[in-house]
């Protein structure tokens, strides 16, 4: 058996099993819609705070012998995301079934005491206060905001000092007993152990251990997230890095269908501009010390379709921003000499394929977190037979299949995001269109 098997329980529940013995090891995830996205909006962190509250003391074992059980084993941890929550672990397959059963104890065996709970509010707030914006995150945080409709986008899954602050026990104990439930759970099993004896543990501790269900309903992955209008536009916002500024130009392009071929052929298509924003803004007009360009073929919210993303990034000093801005158009003419032909599809193919080769492939921790992430937010998942044929199909792609989706890339007008301090009056982002516009005329002709 090479491929996963889903089995959904009449309860709701989802096992995600596939068995692999490349290791002598397993990794297992059980995961529960959650997350940020379904806090209260006055009481945001709530999520966060029941996953801290899973290693409290409870009536079979004390937090320090929680704590010991979790520092002993090769992996293991805790996670609140925007949707879900996770607890999983990496472990000797001759481990399995103690740590699984740990595991389980900790999620249903509850009994939160007012010392602890006060304590672990104070650890959170410590937590909160450790987190600093960046310019990498409020970079993020821009894009993101522009192109999505997303709520508390620029708030973390631990929430905020004032609403963790609002937080009390009885909204634990009510949100355990609403969101522990075998109908929001998955559960993923990846590694040497038997589907047989991964179904009997379940039976045995998970079964009877949680309610079915609740009256509460939690958002899924991309539930409540959808696309802005999408107009392109040029939006500034300031630096929260004293002098540190990043442009960032994206342009996004809504296909009509799935194809899976993209994302190999912007995968040439990466490798022949690779070098190409390195040369324009650092070695000729030394604008930034760390820049690039990379086109992407993404799936699209709903699964249907796919989504052109290239983006230009050049982080700079505040002072070069409106330079950086002012050359951007001729970046365009720049593209022109790394060609797209039968030479460079031909050498970048071998390039991809030896890559493939000396590159070390992915772990179990890895994989098995794939394997969870893919189900969670229903995600295309390829079997191995499917991915044999791609990896051979693939390399029969075309040239002019490589420069169409090279072509659709730039058809629409970029986003341009500044995050900067800078002062000085930026270019206006019409005459930069324009600008690109009249240096991207040749990429027609490709």
């Amino acid at each position: 058996m090479k491929d996963r098997k889903i089995k959904v329980y009449d309860n709701g529940l989802k096992l995600v099993y596939k068995r692999t013995k490349s290791r002598e090891a397993v990794y297992f995830d059980i995961r529960f819609h959650s997350g940020l996205k379904n806090d209260p909006d006055d009481k945001l962190g709530l999520a966060h705070f029941v996953e801290h509250s899973v290693g409290f003391s409870n009536n079979k074992y004390t937090k320090p012998q929680k704590n010991e059980f979790r520092m002993k084993l090769f992996y293991a941890n805790f996670a609140t995301s925007r949707s879900g929550m996770s607890f999983y672990a990496y472990i000797a397959d001759e481990e399995f079934e103690e740590t699984f059963a740990h595991f389980i104890n900790n999620l249903t065996d509850f009994n939160i005491s007012d010392e602890e709970f006060e304590n672990e509010k104070k650890v959170i707030k410590q937590e909160i206060l450790r987190f600093r914006q960046n310019l990498a995150h409020e970079t993020s945080d821009t894009i993101s905001e522009t192109i999505y409709k997303q709520k508390n986008i620029r708030v973390h899954s631990f929430g905020t000092v004032e609403t963790v602050e609002n937080i009390t026990k009885t909204d634990l104990e009510e949100y355990i007993k609403d969101c522990f439930t075998l109908s929001n759970c998955q559960i993923t099993v990846y590694g040497n152990v038997s589907y047989c004896k991964v179904k009997r543990l379940i039976k045995k501790y998970v079964l009877s251990s949680f309610p079915v269900s609740s009256n509460r309903k939690f958002l899924k992955p991309y539930e409540e997230i959808s696309y802005t209008d999408y107009t392109p536009k040029m939006v500034v916002n300031p630096s929260p890095d004293e002098g540190k500024s990043a442009v960032r130009v994206v342009h996004r392009l809504h296909l009509k269908d799935m194809d899976r071929y993209r994302t190999y052929a912007t995968s040439i298509i990466n490798s022949i501009i690779e070098t190409a924003a390195r040369e324009y803004f650092r070695d000729k007009y030394g604008l930034s010390y760390s820049q690039g360009v990379a086109i992407h073929a993404v799936t699209s919210l709903d699964k249907t379709h796919q989504v052109l993303n290239v983006e230009t990034r050049v982080d700079c000093d505040e002072k070069v921003v409106k330079t950086v801005l002012e050359v951007l158009p001729k970046f365009y003419q720049a593209l022109e000499k790394y060609e797209i032909n039968d030479d460079s599809v031909k050498k970048t193919k071998t390039t991809l394929r030896i890559y493939e080769k000396v590159s070390p492939g992915k772990n179990i921790i890895q994989l098995g977190e794939r394997l969870a992430d893919c189900e969670f937010a229903e995600n295309i998942y390829y079997t191995d037979r499917e991915n044999k044929i791609f990896n051979k199909k693939k390399q029969k792609i075309s040239v002019d299949y490589v420069k169409d989706i090279f072509k659709q890339a730039f058809t629409r007008k970029p986003f341009i995001f500044v995050i900067s301090n800078t002062k000085d009056e930026l270019p206006q982002y019409e005459d930069l269109c324009k600008e690109i516009a009249k240096n991207s005329k040749w990429i027609n002709k490709i």
